[in-house]
């Protein structure tokens, strides 16, 4: 069976939620949201992840993901979220992940 790969969508700015962090760094027991995204993830048996981030934010996401049990790979987001995704999908098929198997994690505060 392939792996599955997972790509996280984290590159917004979490305005509608207020108080100046974006919301995948927004801390829920210590850890920011992305962290327990990935953990979960991990958890599930997936073997990598696309971590899709803004602008001036890899080394904060780095630093907080320093320590999940699955290998990451950051990718910077694009204009819109199908943007960010696109950039997701093409690090995973230009990666070392040859999977035909992905999961996309969206921090949204809308449900579509």
């Amino acid at each position: 069976m392939q792996p599955v790969v997972a790509i996280v969508v984290a590159a917004g700015s979490g305005v509608r939620l207020g108080g100046g962090t974006p919301k995948a760094l927004r801390l829920l027991g210590g850890h920011p949201l992305v962290w327990h995204s990935l953990r979960a993830l991990a958890d599930g048996g997936v073997k990598g992840a696309a971590v899709v981030v803004a602008d001036g934010l890899e080394s904060e996401f780095r630093r907080h993901l320093a320590d999940v049990p699955i290998p990451v790979t950051y990718v910077l987001g694009g204009a819109e979220r199908q943007d960010s995704v696109l950039a997701g999908l093409e690090a995973i098929a230009s990666g070392a992940w040859a999977s035909r198997f992905v999961l996309c994690l969206l921090y949204t505060s809308r449900c579509v």
